[in-house]
């Protein structure tokens, strides 16, 4: 069975910032995620999940590493193409917007998120 998507040791880090802080980075991230699987991700701000977001909808290009959607390279997709099999609800939702999130949510193949926490990841 085909992975929906795969970060295969993926790189990428942003231009030094103002003020000498080091830019931030992701260094070598490898995941797969299979059909029928919904990814969460959760951390602290500047984590870097709006980056893997990013780098998934090919909004970033990764320094090194590869990023492979229904088993073709993501670099061989142009934005329409991954747009078509990545969907990504934004955190703020653009002016305008009349449609409430709850009735957005129901647009996916997966109108409920499932009820099976045996794979969560614990949070302390």
């Amino acid at each position: 069975m085909t992975a929906l998507a795969e970060f295969r040791s993926v790189s990428f880090a942003y231009p030094r910032g103002t003020g000498g802080r080091p830019p931030f980075e992701l260094r070598e991230l490898s995941l797969t995620l299979e059909p029928g699987e919904v990814l969460g991700l959760i951390g602290p701000n500047a984590a870097g999940k709006t980056t893997v977001i990013r780098l998934l909808s090919r909004v970033l290009q990764p320094s090194s590493g590869t990023i492979v959607i229904d088993g073709q390279p993501a670099s061989g997709l142009d934005r329409a193409a991954v747009a078509r099999r990545i969907a990504v609800v934004p955190q703020d939702v653009p002016q305008g917007f009349r449609t409430p999130w709850s009735s957005s949510c129901s647009w996916d193949a997966f109108p409920t998120l499932p009820h099976d926490s045996s794979r969560a990841a614990p949070i302390s």
